[in-house]
């Protein structure tokens, strides 16, 4: 078992679909149950999706929306860049032919041994399942998939 959650952008903002509560209830039992962490960037990755990108799917004023973003981005611990760490998702970017932002996620990922990403970008999938094996790379549909079988 996993005892730590890489969180990507993409999933955190698909779990508050209310169309698929399962995958919000997956998420949440995952980060109930490991630590959860990102590269900082999910902080302006999710600020943008709830204040620009997706803004009619949150309704409310602009402070409302800061509190959804506040929301999502609570118990996660948000991993800093440097240049070791830049120099790193650069060379996985190019590698696996993925943005650089994917590749971030997918360099926390390797950096912490027996991590679990969650993701719903099908390329970053694609590329983390190659380099961390599938049972270290689920999507929320899995990741609900185990919850109800007693698995996470």
């Amino acid at each position: 078992m996993t005892d730590v959650l890489v969180l990507d952008a993409s999933a955190a903002v698909d779990a508050m679909w209310r169309e698929r509560p399962h995958w919000g209830l997956a998420l949440a039992a995952l980060q109930g149950s490991r630590a959860t962490v990102a590269p900082s960037l999910l902080a302006h990755e999710i600020a943008h999706i709830v204040h620009v990108k997706r803004r009619r799917d949150f309704a409310g004023s602009t402070e409302d929306r800061s509190e959804v973003v506040a929301g999502i981005l609570d118990g996660v611990e948000l991993v800093e860049v440097d240049v070791t760490i830049a120099r790193r998702v650069g060379a996985l970017a190019e590698a696996e032919r993925i943005s650089g932002y994917d590749a971030a996620y997918l360099d926390v990922a390797e950096s912490r041994e027996g991590s679990m990403l969650l993701t719903q970008d099908g390329r970053l999938r694609a590329a983390a399942v190659g380099r961390l094996g599938p049972a270290r790379c689920i999507d929320l549909d899995e990741a609900a998939s185990r919850l109800a079988r007693g698995e996470v």
